[in-house]
């Protein structure tokens, strides 16, 4: 368990991870290197004392559900894949793999009335289109901040949150 003085003393430099996202850290507890102060703050959730860990390896997860579809990695690969020679350890994650031969096969059918960029998905050229609008519905309810979709605002939140309540802790 991390102790209050670490986070004080180790990543307490609010210009440095917010001007700097993709500056590498290393963790103080197991010196492992990560990405910007969102990695850091996904990897040090692994030292939580309620952390999942694989029984199959030494890696550890913050959830139990990224722990079992890492366990799938340890599964023997015996769902081959009928279009190309990949074989999976499970049929759900064969199900996953084939549908990026659909994708392929269907080709960018959705174009952007902006820019004629082409998409797979009809809803990443919502999220698309969105940007030559500069439309941002979805507004963050600590800085006002907007974002163009709810995965970005939920991302931000994760960072803002986490550094709110550290910056609460140990300030």
């Amino acid at each position: 368990m991390l102790s209050s003085g670490h986070l004080t003393a180790d990543y307490d430099d609010d210009y440095c991870f917010r001007y700097h996202p993709n500056r590498e850290h290393e963790c103080k507890v197991c010196q492992k290197k990560v990405m910007g102060w969102f990695g850091l703050q996904k990897h040090m959730a692994i030292h939580n004392k309620d952390c999942h860990q694989c029984d199959l390896c030494p890696k550890r997860f913050k959830h139990a559900h990224s722990l079992s579809k890492h366990r799938d990695t340890h599964l023997e690969k015996t769902h081959a894949c009928a279009e190309c020679p990949k074989k999976f350890g499970s049929q759900t994650l064969l199900k996953i793999h084939m549908r990026s031969h659909e994708r392929a096969l269907r080709g960018r059918t959705f174009r952007c009335t902006y820019c004629g960029k082409g998409f797979y998905e009809a809803y990443t050229l919502q999220y698309h289109e969105r940007t030559h609008r500069n439309e941002r519905p979805f507004k963050c309810e600590i800085c006002e901040t907007s974002y163009g979709t709810n995965s970005s605002l939920k991302r931000h939140l994760k960072v803002v949150s986490s550094f709110t309540y550290y910056r609460l802790l140990y300030l």
